[in-house]
Order: C-alpha cells, then structure tokens, then sequence
C-alpha cells in the first residue's frame, strides 16, 4: 500500500488513491458504514460502482451494501453475495427496488433469509406468491397480513406442504381440526404448535409416527399410552426421556428405540442392558457408540461385533469415524 492513505502527499495520483481506498477497506479501516458514506474522496465513487470489490465486500460485511451504487444495489451478484451472508438482517433495507420487484430474485432471497418477504414490492405481494415462499420458510408466515394467516384454506394448503408453518398460523385456522391434521401428516413436529389437540389420541399417534419429540408436550393421559410410547421411540429415539417411568424401562419401548438410535443404552436399566435382541438393534443401529453401554459378556459375544461392524460402518458413513470401524474389525479378527 503505497502513499499515505489520507491523501495529505501532494501529487499523488488518482490511480493510487483509490489502489490506497481499497486496501484500507479490505484490511478493515472502513468496516463502518457511515465511514464509508461520509467519505467525500473521488475515488470511493469508482469503488462504490465497482462490481467485483462490492461483492467481496458485502460478502463479509452485508451491511456495506448501503454503500453500494444504485446499479450494484440492483444487480443480482451482488445482492446475492450480501443477502447469502446477512445473518443479523442488515442488508435487505438497501437492496434496488428492480431486485425487489423480480419474483423469482425474491423467492431466491426469502428461501435465504425469510425476514426478506417484509421488503417484496407489493405488486408481486399475490396469494400465490405469499403461499410458495410460506412452504419454502415457514418464518415467512409470520410477516404476512393477519387475514392470510387465519385463512383456514389457505394456511391448509401451506402446512400440508410445510408442517411447521402451523407456528405462525392465527385463530381460527390455527385450531381447525383439518388444518392440523395436515400440518402433522406432513411433519409431525407441528403437533408442538397445536396445544389444543395434545389430548386428541388419533392427531397425537399421526404426529409421534413421524416425529416422537412432540410426546414432551401432549397430555399425561396419552403420555402413558403404550402405542404412542412405541411409536414415538420408533421415529425418535431420543422421546423416550419423556415419558413415565414404566414406559421408559418397558421392552417394546426401549427396542424400538433402540432399533432407531442405540446410543440411548446410556439411560436404559441394567436388566435390558443385558437383553441380547435389545444389544443387537442398538449395535447395528449406532456402533461403537452403542456397544461401549453393554455388559463385557455383550461386547465380546461375535455375533453382537458383526452387527456393532455394521452399524460401525452405518456410522462412519455419517460421522467419519473410521477409526472406530478399524478397531470393531480388529476385534471380530481377534475372536475368530
């Protein structure tokens, strides 16, 4: 960086003031957005146009879009590389009314960053639009007009696609029996959204098929109900700590539990700790992770090593642990 940077050198060319403005932007001196606005030197107006700085820019500083010029403020790129990074929901105030009013532009914007449908230019603001980028983020409900949000056919139509969605939905469709059942067939987690249905078994089973955490909110009654306990630890393994006692040490439980994710043997009793099928399912299911909660007599047992070098396998895949598939195989080698 050659010169000073306040341009006090007499002579100094212009080429060289606005090389001396750039790095000093990248190198952080101008992070601050009034900095950089209340600059009066010619060369932040070449920098504020140029396209490829801008960019690099508000990809790290999306609130530096406000110094942008109005062509950069429109230009796809650009607003893209700020909108992508605009985590605390500083950007979308400066963006150009042209990206504003491109649907397509938006619903790629609001699928980012859902506090982006609040800036939509009105004209493109249609029922359609509204329920595509509802089901793209449920969030986005939450910035749209009370009337659209209470619409019961509406809001059905959204959660059927987009189940959590049922969060931000108002009364009276927000306790429509047939809205709810929608939003649970398509995600059962939205059972969290519908404090009125927690004590309606047919609506609460639905829901625990497909996610069993909703069971920590629904009734003491259907808390103790067998088929939901089985069901939630079926498609959760985890929605075993909320249920009573009796269920949490039951055997169909915790086996299917088990069959899901076997990591949950740490909180299991002894007795079904010692339960060979039990050990089997969680093994195959979680590996190593499993296999370290059983009883030395398990972790030695060679048919319980294959299903742990499986599952050992299962889990690399997902974990990266190679490690411990190397050592589950060193043991079945030993054994044989």
């Amino acid at each position: 960086w050659v010169g000073k940077f306040d341009g006090s050198a007499s002579g100094m060319m212009a080429n060289t003031e606005e090389a001396n403005t750039r790095a000093a932007i990248r190198l952080g001196m101008y992070s601050d957005r009034l900095a950089l606005l209340n600059m009066d030197r010619p060369a932040l107006l070449n920098i504020r146009d140029n396209k490829e700085l801008l960019t690099e820019l508000v990809s790290s500083r999306p609130f530096l879009l406000e110094c942008a010029s109005e062509r950069l403020r429109n230009d796809v790129d650009v607003c893209i590389a700020a909108i992508t990074r605009d985590k605390h929901k500083e950007c979308m105030p400066f963006v150009g009314s042209t990206f504003l009013k491109n649907r397509d532009l938006m619903l790629m914007a609001i699928s980012m960053r859902p506090y982006a449908f609040q800036y939509a230019d009105e004209a493109i603001v249609d029922i359609d639009f509204c329920e595509q980028c509802a089901i793209a983020r449920e969030e986005c409900m939450g910035y749209m007009k009370a009337e659209l949000r209470s619409d019961m056919e509406f809001v059905r139509r959204v959660v059927s696609h987009n189940g959590l969605a049922l969060e931000h939905a108002l009364e009276p469709a927000a306790s429509n029996r047939d809205v709810v059942l929608s939003a649970v067939t398509e995600n059962g987690y939205a059972l969290t959204y519908a404090k009125s249905f927690w004590d309606d078994r047919e609506i609460v089973l639905l829901a625990v098929c497909t996610n069993g955490l909703p069971i920590e909110h629904i009734s003491e009654r259907l808390r103790n109900d067998r088929e939901i306990a089985v069901a939630a630890a079926r498609s959760v393994a985890d929605s075993i700590r909320y249920l009573p006692d009796h269920l949490r040490n039951d055997r169909e439980v915790v086996l299917n539990a088990a069959k899901n994710d076997g990591i949950i043997l740490k909180g299991v009793p002894d007795h079904l700790k010692n339960d060979r099928e039990i050990a089997i399912e969680a093994v195959a299911s979680a590996g190593t992770f499993a296999l370290q909660h059983l009883p030395y007599h398990l972790r030695v047992d060679p048919t319980i090593l294959i299903h742990e070098a499986h599952g050992a396998l299962r889990m690399s895949e997902t974990r990266n642990d190679v490690e411990s598939l190397l050592d589950t195989i060193k043991n079945i080698i030993l054994l044989a």
